[in-house]
């Protein structure tokens, strides 16, 4: 990691009002990024290190998107633990630190049930009102990225072909989104979902948070297809947001935004093929969201 200060349990105990400090297992860290259990007399918490933001106001921006779902009494993500001095993170050598509650669960049950539940949650989300910050990027803002993805690839020529067909998607609705809220789910035990990462949260387009899981998560990359779990997210989604015409649309072509963003983090030719796949078959993928939005009327 880039800090200069090690992050140790007496580093917890100097800047959280917490005793007894253990440092437990780290579980991911990748990029100057850790994400790790810590013990203490207090509770379980999780310890997260990013370089992700570029400046403190940036980092208490997307923090404080937290608090605001906790004041509108949405009950699925995960409390924050407040520095002694009353921030919402620590400064580290250029990163930010903070702290999470620990949520014990697991990944959520793959029933058509579940995610029409999962997809109930992204529209309450969606639903909440007057948060006062954006989210991470704009679509024009990440447009230059899928150039420099295009030159890394055999496929360059064809990957742009799709990427200049679609429409600026910073003119679509806005809400407050999370980003990727499928994939980043833990279940507990008596069945309430929590959403987990919300470091990038703010108001964005709302279709990015619809279409994120229906290529990604719907389809693996051996191009095994979950169509009743996708159905099941989009019936539960449009059963209580109705998104414009030109949102159905353009759903599969946001979907493919995430796709052919993350190509490169990974097996580029197996996600090359799930992307050709996925243009094979768009008139399946936009019948699943054309049934669903036609059930919810």
């Amino acid at each position: 990691m880039a800090a200069e200060t090690p992050v140790d349990a007496s580093y917890i105990v100097r800047h959280w009002p917490l005793s007894d400090v253990q440092m437990g297992p780290v579980l991911r860290e990748f990029d100057h990024r850790r994400v790790q259990v810590v013990l203490s007399r207090e509770g379980r918490y999780v310890l997260k290190v990013t370089n992700q933001w570029r400046h403190d106001l940036d980092a208490a921006h997307h923090l404080s998107v937290l608090g605001h779902l906790a004041s509108q009494g949405f009950c699925h993500a995960p409390a924050l633990l407040p520095t002694r001095d009353g921030r919402l993170f620590q400064p580290l050598g250029g990163l930010h630190a903070y702290l999470l509650e620990q949520i014990d669960g697991r990944d959520p049950d793959l029933t058509p049930a579940n995610y029409a539940r999962i997809g109930e949650l992204v529209a309450d989300l969606h639903t909440l009102s007057d948060c006062p910050h954006p989210y991470l990027f704009t679509y024009q803002e990440v447009r230059p990225e899928f150039d420099e993805i295009a030159r890394s690839l055999a496929f360059g020529g064809e990957y742009l072909e799709i990427v200049r067909s679609w429409p600026d998607f910073d003119t679509f609705p806005q809400a407050i989104i999370h980003g990727e809220v499928v994939g980043n789910l833990l279940q507990r035990d008596d069945g309430q979902l929590v959403i987990l990462d919300w470091d990038e949260a703010g108001v964005g387009v709302r279709l990015f948070d619809v279409a994120h899981p229906l290529i990604g998560c719907f389809v693996s990359e051996d191009l095994h297809v979950r169509w009743d779990l996708m159905a099941a997210f989009y019936r539960g989604y449009l059963a209580r947001i109705r998104l414009t015409e030109r949102e159905l649309r353009h759903l599969v072509d946001a979907a493919l935004f995430y796709a052919l963003r993350y190509i490169v983090w990974g097996d580029s030719a197996a996600r090359w093929r799930r992307i050709l796949w996925a243009l094979a078959h768009r008139s399946e993928l936009d019948a699943v969201i054309a049934q669903a939005a036609l059930g919810a009327r």
